[in-house]
């Protein structure tokens, strides 16, 4: 049997919170851009942006530990 926490941590928390604020900052822009651009290209920098971000953020650990294996 597995025990499971008593406390969640406050970076956690933090993380759940930023993460809920950037979700409603994109579809914020996206609304506002969405009067001036058309939709292919919102949703090629909806979804692409943050592709780029997670790539360029998490790209050199991930893929420098799948170098090593």
């Amino acid at each position: 049997m597995t025990r499971q926490p008593t406390h969640v941590s406050l970076a956690a928390i933090g993380l759940i919170v930023a993460s809920a604020a950037c979700f409603t900052a994109i579809d914020a822009i996206v609304k506002y851009l969405g009067l001036r651009y058309s939709a292919p290209l919102l949703v090629w920098a909806r979804w692409g942006v943050p592709a780029v971000l997670v790539v360029a953020l998490l790209g050199p650990k991930l893929f420098g530990s799948a170098a090593h294996t």
